[in-house]
């Protein structure tokens, strides 16, 4: 059987896409969980505006309650699905998947923005970051579609301005003008902002494995990305709901204090946090998930979602009918609970015939898994 595959973010973001031709090969987690630890809040960022000059940007950027004020939220839970975007879908599967949702009781979805479809060229070292605008108006319009059915969003922007050789002046000039492009047509149509992708499972820039002895000052380095990220996303809303999501398999003590070393040094640059969780078919994980979540929130004083949750069924891995006793473990426990956001990964496989492939509710073709009747049955009422 396949344990869960540590799925780069960018390959994250192409099995969301069902991307059939995607790359084979996965990258490593950063060390085992469990440092104790502590670490140095990140100094403030300096980095370039989208003009000429360096400024200086706030150390801490997050600006308040966003979606929810800590404590806030009583329940229940509120589901969402990762789902393809508007970029990798028809208008005609976009409406289906979303209708797919909604009959399952969801009340949000999840879905990325990818840089290959609305960068037409990166600045590099002094030019300008060029976007395809009418990609993003698609992207823009779909967003719209959802909340108009009565969805809310979360949007990954997890790509990033791929030039090893950039320093990280260069590297921040290049992804504030990249966010700031993507915020001014999206951000009216965004509840949640989803900045990288398990950005403490491997180096946000290089996909590489961290050691133990540089996660300090590669937290620090995260933390100045995610404050720039912030303050641009403000510029085109003040009120902004920014989150980035934590790797979290295996679901143990060690993954806990594991996020709680991130935390320490992100949790000032976010407004909500989210951490993922792949506790597959052991009950005792599942059932101590909800604690762990709450010890979070009352340390940093933010809620916390659950960023991504869900089981594969390739033929090395799980069976559809595990999938499914899963799926249904996994409303039973946290349908009233008071986790405030939940998003199962995802709805459609890729494809292919993989770990990461195969965690979809519906086949390649759209054919229903077993999993997706739990989902129906267990969320009725709710």
């Amino acid at each position: 059987m396949v344990a869960r595959e540590i799925l780069t973010p960018r390959r994250r973001v192409l099995a969301a896409l069902g991307a059939g031709a995607m790359a084979a090969g996965v990258s490593a987690c950063a060390d085992s969980a469990g440092s104790d630890g502590a670490v140095e809040p990140a100094a403030p960022v300096r980095a370039a505006d989208g003009s000429s000059g360096l400024v200086d940007a706030p150390g801490e950027l997050a600006d308040g309650p966003g979606v929810w004020a800590a404590g806030s939220f009583d329940g229940p839970t509120e589901f969402g699905i990762t789902m393809a975007g508007p970029s990798h879908s028809t208008d005609e599967q976009f409406e289906a998947d979303l209708t797919t949702q909604l009959e399952l009781g969801m009340s949000w979805i999840r879905i990325p923005v990818v840089a290959d479809t609305v960068v037409e060229e990166w600045g590099f070292a002094a030019g300008a970051v060029v976007l395809d605008r009418l990609m993003l108006d698609r992207i823009a319009r779909g967003a719209a579609r959802a909340r108009e059915r009565g969805l809310k969003v979360c949007m990954i922007v997890a790509d990033i301005y791929d030039n090893p050789a950039a320093d990280e002046d260069e590297f921040l000039r290049n992804m504030r003008q990249y966010w700031a492009g993507v915020a001014e047509p999206l951000v009216e149509h965004v509840d949640v902002w989803q900045v990288f992708n398990e950005p403490d499972g491997a180096h946000f820039r290089t996909l590489d494995t961290v050691p133990s002895g540089q996660r300090p000052e590669y937290l620090r380095t995260l933390a100045r990305a995610l404050g720039a990220a912030h303050q641009e996303f403000e510029r085109a809303d003040p009120e902004v709901t920014i989150t980035t999501n934590l790797y979290g398999y295996p679901l143990n003590d060690a993954m806990e204090r594991r996020w709680v070393e991130s935390l320490d040094v992100l949790a000032p640059h976010l407004d909500v946090l989210t951490v993922d969780a792949y506790p597959e078919l052991s009950e005792q994980e599942a059932r101590e998930l909800p604690q762990r979540i709450d010890r979070l929130g009352e340390r940093y004083g933010k809620e916390v979602m659950l960023g991504e949750i869900g089981l594969q069924t390739c033929s090395q891995c799980w069976t559809e009918a595990q999938q499914a006793e899963a799926y249904a473990m996994y409303v039973d426990l946290y349908a009233d609970s008071l986790i405030p956001v939940l998003f199962f990964y995802q709805l459609r496989d890729d494809g292919t015939d993989t770990g990461e492939g195969t965690y979809g509710i519906l086949k390649f073709d759209g054919t229903p898994k077993p999993a997706l009747g739990e989902i129906s049955e267990g969320l009725q009422g709710f």
